[in-house]
């Protein structure tokens, strides 16, 4: 009996197969380094003020109610929000706004920020960044200013107005600025 060599069979084999398996490799091989390439590309050129919120991996997630001036706190881990905390701020209470209200995202909450882990170094910047900041801020206000509790209503709404007229944090740091130049000439 005259046989084919089995070496024979197989290069007769690989010579089929190889250009066909070649090419997926190839076109597999172009599509990481394009996805990979796509990445970078925003994560250079994009800008820090995002509208929405990114992955929620592993992060949490700070939150400023424009209507009512409440902070909310959130943990996320995989993408399943682990922990939710609603609290109030100087501005709520000058409103005596309930801290218990809906979790709707429609309700007014805003993003100020989101952190990572360390070492991920992820912390977009929300163009309401500095809203948790700014309340606590006329806090020590309300503290070291004789104000009634009328006058201090009506500066949170104020910068409630304020942060909801310019759907950003900067609207309310006239009215800040002038309570820091009233708490300098009562020294």
């Amino acid at each position: 009996m005259h046989s084919i060599p089995e070496s024979r069979a197989e290069r007769v084999f690989q010579k089929r197969v190889t250009p066909d398996v070649m090419k997926i490799k190839k076109f597999i091989n172009l599509l990481a380094i394009l996805l990979f390439g796509i990445v970078v590309y925003f994560e250079v050129t994009s800008p820090r003020i995002y509208p929405v919120h990114f992955p929620t991996i592993n992060c949490t997630l700070s939150e400023i109610n424009i209507q009512t001036g409440k902070g909310r706190y959130s943990k996320y881990l995989f993408f399943i929000r682990t922990d939710r905390r609603t609290y109030a701020t100087p501005l709520s209470e000058a409103l005596d706004a309930p801290v218990a209200d809906s979790q709707r995202p429609s309700d007014g909450w805003r993003s100020v920020g989101q952190f990572s882990p360390p070492k991920i170094r992820y912390s977009p910047h929300y163009s309401f960044h500095s809203a948790l900041s700014q309340a606590r801020r006329v806090g020590y206000f309300f503290a070291v200013l004789d104000l009634s509790a009328e006058e201090k209503a009506q500066i949170a709404k104020d910068i409630l107005r304020a942060w909801q007229k310019q759907q950003g944090d900067y609207g309310a740091k006239e009215i800040i600025q002038k309570l820091s130049d009233k708490s300098d000439l009562e020294k």
